[in-house]
């Protein structure tokens, strides 16, 4: 859904500025300074676009919803990439080539916006399905997203090219943060919000375990694979952080 923004797309940013920290000295880059909610992506997806290392994409809600942008290091300005009223704040990531940015929508949408046309258009629908952030597998044929259909959650995989979506799970628990492993583009972990936290499951919906049995309380965080490897790395918050391999399914504390 298109809004009536006074922050049209193409409009430009010139907030950019450069500072030292007092007590360290390191350089800081800031690239907003309006005073309104003004964030990265989500912390599974890179805020850096691929292939463009002085490209960052950012989200500002200063005209009442969340905007992408994109700053440029050699300009030092930000471009506003949308004009939503339904983008969902944190469901941004890149194609590993860096052209398209995916998000979903309040609409139920999953959406493609190709940054160097500012092309943004719907490449699949879910009705009635509350859809979280998005997750592209290796080689960018697939999507995988969280999703809440009345009072069942459930794991939703698209098929890119074809522009098709269909629910591989389905549970009675909270599902959050689909991700898919970086080296094994079949390959998904999900998280159950409270417990039990860490999952897998095949991306034709196969060979769905639960990784490690953790309760209520132990309380899981910020899971994310470390590398390409098949070890998760996560907070048992707030006491360690721990390494855990898919295959062993044994915790290990890495500090």
């Amino acid at each position: 859904m298109k809004t009536t923004s006074a922050l049209p797309v193409g409009t430009r940013l010139d907030e950019y500025r450069q500072f030292q920290d007092d007590q360290t000295g390191a350089c800081i880059h800031q690239l907003s300074q309006h005073d309104s909610i003004n964030h990265s992506l989500f912390f599974l997806s890179s805020s850096f676009r691929p292939g463009h290392p002085n490209q960052v994409v950012w989200i500002t809600h200063r005209d009442g919803f969340p905007q992408v942008c994109l700053f440029d290091f050699a300009t030092k300005q930000s471009q506003v990439l949308t004009e939503r009223e339904d983008a969902q704040a944190f469901s941004g990531s890149f194609s590993h080539d860096g052209v398209y940015l995916y998000y979903s929508t309040t609409a139920c949408e999953i959406r493609q916006l190709r940054i160097d046309t500012l092309d943004d258009e719907s490449i699949v629908t879910m009705p009635n399905h509350h859809l979280g952030e998005c997750s592209l597998n290796g080689d960018d044929t697939h999507i995988v997203t969280a999703a809440k259909h009345g009072d069942t959650h459930a794991v939703i995989v698209v098929d890119i090219q074809a522009r098709q979506a269909r629910v591989i799970h389905e549970a009675d628990f909270k599902i959050i943060h689909p991700q898919f492993h970086p080296s094994n583009p079949s390959l998904i972990e999900y998280a159950g919000d409270p417990s039990p936290r860490l999952w897998t499951i095949e991306r034709d919906g196969t060979n769905n375990q639960n990784l490690y049995p953790s309760t209520d309380k132990e309380f899981f965080v910020h899971e994310s694979f470390l590398g390409g490897s098949d070890d998760l790395i996560f907070a048992i918050w707030p006491y360690r952080l721990c390494r855990l391999n898919i295959h062993e399914k044994k915790i290990h504390t890495i500090v």
